[in-house]
């Protein structure tokens, strides 16, 4: 259900920004990965750790803004980046935050049944990771 020109899910374009898309899964994965990283590799607070996060994280989201609106990269993008909406980043920065909230509250309760093995998850998520970046930004044009 579209609001103005934004949708809820699908393909973020400038033209038409999407709240959720393909990169969203991977941002709430690095929220659950920046809580792991930080509490429990670097020993640091809950709350240290999610300041260190999301500040990282906004950076990561600048970087985009950056490109997009500033340098206006969308024009002519390099072949290993997309432009992002604004929208996109806010929902991006929403879903890190979530991630990092959810491997808070829940990390303890996984790791006690066997669920959350935390080699593996970090597996999952630079697979996921490795996916999104190499798949094909125009899967209509043609290989070759």
């Amino acid at each position: 259900m579209p609001i103005g020109n934004i949708r809820l899910y699908g393909e973020d374009t400038l033209q038409s920004p999407s709240l959720i898309d393909i990169y969203s899964l991977r941002h709430l994965l690095s929220g659950c990965a920046g809580y792991i990283i930080s509490t429990k590799y670097l020993g640091l607070t809950s709350s240290k750790g999610f300041i260190i996060y999301n500040i990282l994280h906004l950076i990561h989201e600048f970087k985009d803004w950056y490109y997009t609106y500033i340098t206006e990269s969308h024009k002519k993008p390099p072949k290993s980046w997309e432009p992002r909406s604004y929208i996109n980043s806010i929902s991006d920065l929403f879903f890190g935050v979530i991630g990092y909230l959810l491997m808070e509250k829940y990390y303890n309760k996984l790791s006690k049944i066997g669920i959350l093995n935390v080699h593996v998850y970090m597996i999952i998520y630079i697979y996921i990771s490795i996916l999104i970046t190499f798949r094909d930004p125009n899967p209509e044009s043609p290989s070759g």
